[in-house]
């Protein structure tokens, strides 16, 4: 059973009791069902399943010759409301599973993005089907939680946040620099690193490392699209599952200067989250190209 089931308000849910609802109720009555074909031109049926407005189970399979519908995959998802970057995405086929990844290289946090593609029927009608180096312009990101805990924001005072921006915008602007071929921004990048390891060791002698470190986005695991995350709340709105009748919590978060949404349990989440706190937890990050 997928293990994100959970973020989407499925907690409560044995794998019997999930496996009925999918096979008896969501796979019976979709919301919406859209045909397209894949990369290698076999057809392909993606099935939605709503159990809250923008949220609930996509399931992706094929039909039979006499009209049987065969089950290869299935996700949690929900909607992404907001748009995060502004990025050409590159898309590339999963090998593993039917679906696909988009890629984009935001500097803002120094390394490539990457993220479970939700809109994939619709990109499959789009000259992405011939042209594997077609760019899209720009994307809106969600993030899956299977738990997280909301932390206390950082002190910080008006000067320390200016001061926070313009390194930001600095350390952006060497990472461009360097992957252009600039040794000179190169070693400045290099130089910072080691300053701020310097900094950072002489004061967890006092601090607490979420005292330091305001905000995060830093790839984990194997998984291309897992990342752990601690991030700024600027928003939080409560959700109902109306199969499973539990709570889901849905935080605007802002990390790294890159916003989007955070989907988690609230039985799942420690503590409260309200505008100004932070939230802490690794997500499967899933987004929508905006084609």
């Amino acid at each position: 059973m997928h293990k994100y089931l959970n973020a989407i308000g499925f907690g409560s849910y044995s794998k019997k009791d999930f496996d009925a609802w999918l096979y008896d109720v969501a796979l019976a009555d979709p919301d919406i069902t859209v045909e397209a074909t894949d990369l290698d031109d076999n057809p392909i049926v993606e099935m939605r399943k709503e159990v809250s407005p923008g949220m609930g189970i996509c399931m992706r399979g094929y039909y039979l010759p006499d009209g049987k519908f065969v089950l290869d995959s299935f996700f949690p998802y929900r909607e992404p409301k907001l748009q995060s970057n502004n990025l050409e995405t590159n898309i590339i086929p999963q090998t593993d599973r039917n679906g696909m990844y988009g890629v984009c290289d935001d500097v803002r946090i120094g390394v490539d993005l990457v993220y479970f593609v939700q809109d994939m029927m619709a990109l499959l009608k789009t000259d992405q089907k011939q042209n594997a180096d077609v760019f899209f312009g720009g994307t809106s990101l969600m993030g899956l939680a299977e738990s997280g805990t909301i932390l206390l924001p950082a002190a910080k005072t008006p000067e320390f946040v200016e001061r926070a921006e313009n390194a930001r915008k600095k350390k952006g602007e060497l990472m461009l620099a360097a992957r252009n071929g600039d040794e000179r921004a190169y070693e400045d990048l290099s130089m910072d690193e080691m300053n701020l390891y310097s900094l950072i060791t002489s004061r967890l002698a006092t601090e607490s490392i979420y005292e330091i470190i305001d905000t995060s986005f830093m790839p984990v695991g194997v998984e291309t699209d897992k990342y752990a995350v601690v991030g700024a709340i600027e928003d939080a709105h409560k959700f109902l599952n109306r199969v499973t009748m539990q709570t889901v919590w849905v935080l605007t978060i802002n990390t790294e200067s890159m916003k989007f949404e955070v989907t988690v349990n609230e039985k799942d989440l420690m503590g409260i989250p309200k505008k100004g706190r932070r939230f802490k937890g690794e997500i499967w990050l899933q987004g929508k190209v905006n084609a």
